[in-house]
């Protein structure tokens, strides 16, 4: 399965919890080659990396849906 990271501020909490996205802070950035990476919060940061951005609020939109659809997918199952 397709990995999407997340690269936040500050890693913790469970707000971007959703199947296929991993969550790192801006210090522990892995190595990216070959990954879906989106910056959140961080335009600067995203455009280093040649990453997508969204904002904390396209973010957790994002996650409400793909954990909606996830659940539509898995009961249809």
């Amino acid at each position: 399965m397709a990995v999407i990271l997340f690269v936040v501020k500050k890693a913790g909490g469970r707000a971007f919890d959703a199947p296929g996205i991993e969550v790192v802070s801006e210090e522990d950035l892995p190595p990216i080659d070959d990954k879906i990476v989106v910056v959140v919060g961080n335009r600067e940061l995203a455009e280093r990396l040649g990453a997508a951005y969204m904002s904390e609020e396209e973010a957790l939109r994002f996650v409400e849906l793909l954990k909606s659809e996830s659940a539509r997918v898995v009961s249809r199952a």
